[in-house]
């Protein structure tokens, strides 16, 4: 039960945050044939930024929950999560450094249209600040998950991207004709959004609170493996005391 209150939010939610980008794609179309490459090799670079922060967001969310499981650590998980926090900002920062400083000889590397590099190009100063927000949205979005609180972080992921970014994105294009750079600018202001909102709960998490909830839900668990009714695959009787540190099992 609790593994699939766990994954439902996460395979759902990952559903939609590829949709996302599909549905802009159904916008930029009516643009023309060159923004729609364009937006087809942002994608390609956006996806292999959004891995470089999320194997770093998935191993610090796993330090939290196992500070939080652990009686006692409450302050090691909320220092772990200011650790996370800060070096993934930082990644960003030198993401987005390299992005802007040597985004003009990416695009001469990748694409080989002069319409083209010159579309990507102008659009990398937009792209490198919204790397900036993706960055810390995944984070929070990590962070508030090793709390135990991933449904409540993926609706609001949800609810930034498809009442904010599409509907910016759509009124950008359709209604003041607007290039691909407000598309990315649709993009930055959702992730800020739900950077705003997630950083908001974060910050006021009572890490004492969320430990103890942690380590009951750990204590219900064992109970519901039967964990204290282990000394019976051994063939030991009720009234027999069993030291498990001096077993000793033959291989």
């Amino acid at each position: 039960m609790t593994l699939s209150k766990t994954t439902f939010p996460l395979l759902i939610g990952a559903f939609l945050e590829y949709g996302e980008w599909e549905l802009l794609l159904f916008l930029i179309v009516s643009l023309d044939s060159t923004a729609v490459a364009t937006w087809a090799i942002l994608g390609t670079l956006w996806k292999l930024l959004e891995i470089s922060t999320e194997g770093f967001g998935e191993a610090a969310s796993i330090r939290v929950a196992y500070h939080l499981g652990s009686p006692g650590n409450e302050h090691l998980a909320q220092l772990a999560s200011y650790k996370a926090l800060f070096l993934t900002i930082l990644q960003s920062f030198v993401l987005s450094s390299i992005l802007l400083m040597a985004g003009r000889q990416i695009s001469q590397l990748i694409v080989p249209v002069t319409e083209l590099q010159i579309m990507f190009s102008n659009s990398m100063m937009m792209f490198a600040l919204a790397n900036v927000v993706m960055h810390a949205a995944m984070t929070f979005w990590n962070l508030l998950g090793a709390q135990g609180r991933y449904r409540l972080a993926t609706l609001i992921m949800l609810l930034t991207r498809y009442l904010i970014t599409i509907p910016m994105a759509a009124l950008c294009i359709h209604g003041l004709n607007m290039d691909l750079n407000a598309v990315l600018g649709a993009v930055t202001t959702g992730l800020a959004t739900s950077v705003l909102i997630l950083g908001y709960i974060f910050f006021r998490s009572n890490w004492q609170r969320l430990g103890k909830i942690m380590q009951e839900l750990n204590a219900l668990l064992d109970l519901s493996l039967g964990g204290e009714e282990d000394d019976d695959e051994f063939g030991f009787g009720e009234g027999e005391a069993v030291d498990r540190e001096e077993l000793q099992l033959e291989p």
